[in-house]
This record gives C-alpha cells, structure tokens and sequence, in this order.
C-alpha cells in the first residue's frame, strides 16, 4: 500500500511555515509570493478576506480589520492577564463573550466577531492549500495533540519516556510569548522610551507613529540578521 508525502505545518504566532518529508529529507514549502513562511495575518476589508501575504500587505491601511497573533488566546479566558496585556498591542477590538475573547472586525458592512480558534483555523487552511499547489494533490491536514488541547503552546518543550527503544511523549510546555513579535514589541518599547528621553515627547501618544513602529522594527530585525546596524525611520 502506497502512502502520500507526510505534510507538516508549524503554527507560528506572527509566521507560519508548511513542510514536506519526501526523497528522505524535509523541504519546506515556498507560497505563492516564493517565500518559505506565510504572515499568520487575516484581513477583512471590504471586499473578500485575505490571508497571509495579501493580508500583511494592508494592514497599515486597514489595522482594526487585520488579526494577527490569534494562536496566544487560543483556549485563554477574556479576563486571563495574557490576553488583558496583548490587547494593549493589538490595533483590533477584542471583546468578551460569555467569558471567552473574541475579535471585532467590520467586514464587508457587517460587524462579525471571530474566536481566536477560527481564525487559526483560517490560518491553517492557508497552509494547507499552499501545500497542496505544490504537491499537486489533495492534503489532508492532522492536528497535534498540543494543538487540540484548550491551551495552545507555540514553543514545545517534550518530556520523554524511552522505553524499548520506543519514544513516548509524556508531557509538552513552553511559552507562547516567544516569538517574533516579542522581540519586535520589546524593540518598540525600548525606543519609544529612548525618543522620550531624548526629545521629551512621548509618541506613543501618536496612533499612526504605534501602528507604523511594528513594522519598522520588524524591518531593522532583519537588517541585523545580516548586517551591524540597520535605522529605523517612523513619519
């Protein structure tokens, strides 16, 4: 009995990557913009949803209609203090329902609202038709069990058992703030702070200067990776 490749996505809070283990090695899948990780983005502009991409792409000029970093209050309560302290960050409205935080977007003249659940799914269904473009046929998509427990952990540190020469997992941990965006809100911070204390002005009080900060760190943090300095420049 023939078997397909063995399809694997990673679920990331800002990025997301699919993978192939076919030829005995794994590839990782490029989207259809040639990139290796897709933006964990979802857009609802007026016209159709975006994701990936398309939905990054926008989101300095549509930010309360783009959800990003969804996976952190998979399975957490409205009042848990993650969620409380990430709203501060986000630019969409989240609001309680019967206890559990869903987001707020206006979408094509309607206000919907969406648990974090559903727009990872969202997520994951994107990757899953980039891997399928590329292999030509039909995927269908596993879970792990991490994923289906009501906690979501993007960092999974296993406790093993070996036995028998046999690997069972025992337990998963890790941290769900231990991203990308972590680095680039903590580079955020930290300048918001060094303007202040050398111009005396506080520009987070400036909405269009917080919204554009992101996404010129993002920027400076790739510049480094390659190079000793990189600026960073905010209208």
């Amino acid at each position: 009995m023939s078997t397909g490749p063995e399809v694997g996505i990673d679920l990331g809070t800002i990025y997301s990557c699919v993978g192939v283990f076919q030829h005995r090695k794994v590839e990782i899948i490029v989207n259809d913009q040639g990139n290796q990780t897709t933006p964990s983005y979802v857009a609802f502009p007026d016209t159709k949803r975006l994701i990936g991409d398309a939905a990054k792409n926008q989101v300095a000029m549509n930010s309360t209609n783009t959800v990003l970093d969804a996976k952190c209050s998979i399975g957490r309560r409205f009042d848990d203090a993650v969620v409380q302290s990430d709203m501060k960050h986000w630019p969409f409205t989240v609001v309680n329902d019967a206890g559990k935080p869903k987001v707020q977007v206006e979408y094509k003249e309607e206000t919907k609202c969406f648990y974090p659940e559903e727009v990872s799914s969202m997520v994951l269904t994107k990757m899953k038709e980039i891997a399928k473009a590329y292999l030509g046929k039909t995927v269908t998509m596993l879970l792990s069990q991490y994923l289906l427990t009501s906690m979501t952990l993007s960092t999974r540190l296993p406790k093993m058992l070996i036995e028998g020469g046999i690997f069972e997992v025992k337990s998963t941990a890790g941290d769900t703030h231990l991203g990308g965006e972590d680095f680039d809100n903590g580079m955020v911070n930290h300048f918001i702070a060094e303007f202040k204390r050398k111009h005396k002005k506080d520009i987070s009080e400036n909405k269009r200067a917080v919204h554009s900060f992101p996404t010129a760190c993002e920027r400076a943090k790739h510049t480094v990776s390659f190079s000793t300095q990189a600026s960073i420049d905010i209208d």
